[in-house]
């Protein structure tokens, strides 16, 4: 197909939001629909391709995944290794072990799937993961893998429908992408079939499915329009915004309108100019590079990352990728041509299995890579907390404690027990960690467990129908039966809702119950193991106090006087945590006290809930 400089431009309009909003540039709230933008660019040049092959005869699935592999898979791979070979001098044992998960999984082009399948809401954040931003080279990879051969049957054999089954596919993608960006967003960012309709709107572009704008003017103002779109996506738009469906419409439909209608608009001065093209000639490697270096900093230095430190990690990244583009992009794309696909594609096939297998390897004796001492790789293993065995035994989560994509399971979980004091433990993750201890505290008692993500168990709650359903029936239903003598209340508290929790606490003890409050959880800027564990190795694990909340001690103190005015018992977390705000920093077994910013291990909760007084007396 023919050379436009333009789409060059447009790759460089989508990497360097992607770069500064990664690099913690704040006022571009938007900086990750650069990914949406490659993802229509894809859509486009890859049907292009596809389709003027065709026409021509020329068209070879073994030509077609051949280029593929040359342009991919020689800059991934080096990524990879190279931070591979980085992740021996700068993580964790945990960290390594995951890293090379994810290496394994990016270079067999199934990372989307990976991180679907292990984030969940006790997962760490996003700053932590080095590969995470493979996802997407993940969804383009099976992309590349089937769609060619969508493209050739429909060719084949129906090529009069074409069209219409593009259009159809793209239509049917967004419909779930809408649907599952509601009711299940984690797979819907992350999985093909509701990613697919972004690269169907470049694919509908390349079949000329949008109608042909004669007149100049009218091609510069719709130009204009997909720029301002993108670029209102880009400052406008927020993480917390439902995505990918509807939110991506925006950005998308500004590059499907730039591609469409911008070859000779007045937007493609810009675009095609030289030094804006230079960026986008290197925007592939920019954008392999350029999330682990920021990770690997956030990782060593503090998730927050200073200007300077903003200025270091943008430049590290254009270093790292101009070495790349000139080093190994381009040496490879020139020496292809002269290749036969079968070799390429089995030289491709031994590389992935190459790095794979070192990837897999690197994980499986990170401990042993890394050499810290058996403390330190302790601390840092509960920052994957969740695959130790306390985990589950401490939450009970899918089943009593419900997150994203669950349901709280009522039979199992709100079962009352005739002739026995029942005792309704109740609130948001920050309850579901008490539950455990506080059944071991009082073996007497049946504790009930009513526990759902980001649920404040106050009368005034609205949130996930999840979490509302549960706090309705529990407050105006169970607690009103002659079986339950008591309601342990906690959460993640905030001030807004203080005055809440006291009607709540006011209103229960009017129906005769015990009612306990315990207060907000110690809670630090970063996770606390990872952190903890390097301020080992620095030789001074106290520094890590300087990262705690001093709002939470703040809350604390306002919220103990107006629980217990209202009849209530308080059980201070951060008193017994923090004596004189002197904080402890392990738990019994020489742990970490917390799994992450302010969760609490099951030792430490344990020691928490010793101090609790009795949670059945009226």
């Amino acid at each position: 197909m023919q050379y436009r400089n333009d789409i060059d431009g447009l790759r460089a309009a989508a990497i360097v939001p992607i770069l500064l909003f990664h690099a913690g540039v704040s006022t571009l709230h938007g900086g990750f629909v650069g990914v949406d933008i490659f993802f229509v660019i894809s859509g486009f040049l890859i049907t292009s391709i596809i389709t003027q092959d065709l026409d021509a005869g020329t068209f070879s699935i073994a030509t077609f995944y051949k280029r593929r592999a040359v342009r991919i898979l020689p800059a991934l791979a080096l990524m990879l290794l190279g931070t591979l070979i980085a992740g021996k001098f700068l993580l964790l044992a945990v960290e390594l072990r995951d890293l090379g998960r994810s290496a394994a999984a990016a270079i067999a082009f199934v990372a989307n799937i990976h991180f679907w399948l292990t984030v969940n809401y006790f997962d760490s954040g996003s700053e932590t993961k080095l590969l995470l931003h493979t996802w997407s080279l993940g969804v383009e990879e099976q992309f590349y893998i089937f769609f060619p051969f969508f493209v050739l049957l429909m060719h084949r054999w129906l090529p009069r429908y074409m069209k219409v089954a593009v259009v159809l596919a793209t239509v049917l993608s967004f419909a779930l992408s809408m649907y599952f960006s509601r009711t299940e967003p984690t797979a819907a960012f992350y999985l093909i079939p509701m990613r697919a309709w972004e690269l169907g709107i470049g694919a509908l572009i390349a079949l000329n499915v949008l109608p042909k704008i004669a007149s100049k003017h009218a091609r510069n103002v719709a130009a204009v329009v997909g720029a301002a779109l993108v670029l209102f996506a880009v400052f406008k738009i927020r993480p917390d915004y439902a995505f990918p469906a509807p939110w991506a419409l925006l950005p998308c439909s500004g590059a499907a309108l730039l591609i469409a209608y911008g070859r000779d608009a007045v937007t493609a001065r810009m675009l095609a100019w030289q030094p804006v093209r230079a960026v986008g000639l290197i925007s592939y490697s920019l954008y392999l590079w350029h999330w682990p270096i920021i990770t690997l900093y956030r990782l060593n230095y503090g998730m927050e990352i200073s200007t300077g430190g903003k200025v270091l990690v943008v430049a590290l990244s254009f270093a790292a990728a101009t070495v790349s583009y000139f080093l190994v992009e381009q040496p490879f794309l020139r020496r292809h041509r002269q290749t036969r696909s079968r070799t390429v594609l089995i030289a491709g096939g031994v590389a992935v299995a190459s790095v794979a297998g070192a990837s897999l390897l690197v994980s499986s004796q990170a401990a042993a890579i890394v050499q810290h001492p058996a403390s330190v790789d302790l601390v840092g293993s509960y920052a994957d907390y969740r695959t130790k065995p306390q985990h589950p035994y401490q939450f009970r989560g899918g089943t009593c404690f419900a997150s994203e994509g669950q349901q709280y399971d009522r039979a199992r979980c709100l079962t009352l027990r005739t002739g026995q004091p029942n005792v309704i433990v109740m609130g948001d993750s920050h309850a579901a960690q008490y539950w455990r201890a506080i059944a071991l505290r009082f073996p007497q008692v049946n504790v009930v467990q009513a526990t759902a993500s980001g649920c404040r168990p106050t009368l005034a709650f609205k949130g996930r129908d999840r979490c509302v359903s549960v706090m309705k029936l529990v407050l105006n239903d169970i607690v009103r039966r002659p079986d339950v003598v008591g309601v342990v209340l906690a959460g993640r508290w905030r001030g807004s809702e203080v005055a809440s929790l006291i009607d709540t606490v006011s209103y229960l003890r009017k129906l005769g119950l015990a009612v306990t409050v315990i207060g907000p959880t110690t809670e630090y800027s970063v996770d606390m193991p990872r952190v903890l564990a390097r301020s080992m190795l620095a030789g001074d694990p106290s520094r890590i106090s300087a990262l705690i909340k001093r709002s939470r001690f703040d809350l604390d103190r306002r919220m103990k006087p107006l629980v217990e005015n209202a009849g209530g018992q308080y059980l201070s977390e951060t008193e017994l945590e923090c004596p004189k705000r002197k904080c402890q920093l392990f738990d019994g077994d020489g742990g970490p006290y917390h799994f992450d910013y302010g969760h609490l291990t099951f030792t430490a909760s344990k020691e928490v809930i010793r101090s609790l007084g009795s949670i059945t007396a009226k």
